[in-house]
């Protein structure tokens, strides 16, 4: 079972996106919870590689350790600007983006990853 917390940190979104992200699994009700929202793994992996398979082919790594890395943090690994990362994912030199949400999108850790062992540089953790 996943928190909402540790959604929020896989996806890289607050815990309030969490539950309007679109078709979004629902949480596990039981009175036994309380106030803690909880979700099934395998209906929370499944929606996650519906929306990565959505940018035009398939995943193939391992989902359970991957997260979504978002612009903003991939730039101050980079010290490059947003703008200078979107010119570089036009040119197809870093992966595409996998759009989770209305406004929420970002990049797979590691698709990220492998693009900067190619170029020496060091791996986002």
């Amino acid at each position: 079972m996943f928190t909402k917390l540790q959604i929020a940190k896989k996806l890289s979104v607050s815990k309030g996106t969490v539950s309007n992200l679109p078709n979004f699994p629902n949480k596990i009700e039981s009175d036994f919870m309380g106030k803690l929202a909880v979700y099934h793994t395998p209906e929370v992996n499944a929606w996650f590689l519906g929306m990565i398979n959505q940018r035009g082919y398939q995943y193939s790594g391992d989902i359970e350790k991957e997260r979504v890395v978002r612009l903003g943090e991939l730039a101050l690994h980079l010290k490059r600007s947003k703008s200078h990362i979107y010119e570089q994912v036009n040119k197809g030199t870093l992966p595409p983006l996998v759009t989770i949400g209305n406004r929420a999108s970002g990049f797979l850790l590691s698709e990220i990853n492998t693009k900067l062992l190619e170029c020496g540089l060091n791996q986002i953790e």
